[in-house]
């Protein structure tokens, strides 16, 4: 049974609800974000750019939880999705994407010359 359909009986800040919550909220900015299992959120942004990432909730200060990402850094608390989601979407652009890509390799012909088409 997915556990999606029973949302509305799990607590607001249970970390599925949470999870939910914060994909709904990258959707709507142009993000595609799906859950991986029960406790990962895998989240893409729009462009290639940027990198992918993925969020976990873990136990905070007082009970409190708090959205992780994969690497274990602290974001902001499940209450703060629209923070959450900004600061996600705010992630630096990579350097990798910055540099320029090789070009693709040739597949041997010449540019000035037409494919030759055998019927």
């Amino acid at each position: 049974m997915n556990p999606a359909h029973h949302l509305d009986a799990v607590h607001p800040l249970h970390p599925l609800h949470a999870l939910h919550a914060l994909a709904a909220e990258l959707a709507a900015t142009g993000w595609s974000a799906h859950l991986e299992d029960p406790d990962r959120l895998h989240a893409i942004p729009p462009d290639s750019a940027r990198p992918a990432t993925t969020i976990r909730v873990k136990d905070g200060v007082d009970g409190v939880p708090w959205f992780v990402t994969s690497t274990g850094d602290p974001l902001r608390p499940c209450h703060d999705l629209t923070g959450t989601s900004w600061q996600i979407r705010a992630q630096p652009v990579s350097q990798e994407s910055r540099r320029p890509r090789p070009p693709l390799p040739s597949s041997g012909r010449s540019a000035s010359r037409p494919p030759i088409y055998i019927n």
